[in-house]
């Protein structure tokens, strides 16, 4: 009965501000959100400073390196970093910021980083901006919020 009653005010409540044209506010977003947002920006900023060089997409994707045994080009490394930050985190997220949730993105950034890492030292992506954007995008993932922050 009071689970009922809390439903009906809640509801009512809803109601009221729907009528008044009110909004609720939204809950702050965890740190760890706003990463994962800012980390597609930033993958983002590297394709903007690669075009700008004169790397376009078929550029990049014929720009290989050996990353973990496999011959991958760079393309393929800043669309998977990108997936990550924009589809498999939110996903994750979605179902909570539990510690399994959480080892995963810490697991896949710990690699991303890793190839972002390899990438900074392929000779045509030394160029000042692109190299810098690519520094900044390695010092985004190293800076992950810890769980306790969130």
């Amino acid at each position: 009965m009071n689970r009922t009653l809390r439903v009906l005010r809640a509801f009512i409540l809803a109601l009221k501000m729907t009528l008044r044209g009110e909004k609720p506010i939204p809950a702050a977003l965890p740190p760890i959100v706003i990463w994962s947002r800012q980390l597609v920006e930033r993958v983002d900023a590297v394709s903007r400073a690669a075009d700008a060089h004169g790397l376009d997409k078929t550029a990049r994707q014929n720009l290989a390196l050996r990353l973990d045994g496999r011959m991958r080009n760079v393309e393929f490394v800043l669309a998977t970093v990108r997936f990550h930050a924009a589809q498999e985190y939110p996903s994750l997220f979605e179902n909570g910021l539990t510690s399994r949730h959480l080892n995963a993105v810490y697991a896949t950034n710990m690699n991303d980083q890793y190839w972002v890492t390899c990438l900074l030292e392929l000779e045509p992506l030394q160029a000042p901006p692109l190299h810098s954007a690519l520094d900044q995008l390695r010092l985004h993932l190293e800076n992950v919020p810890p769980p306790t922050s969130n």
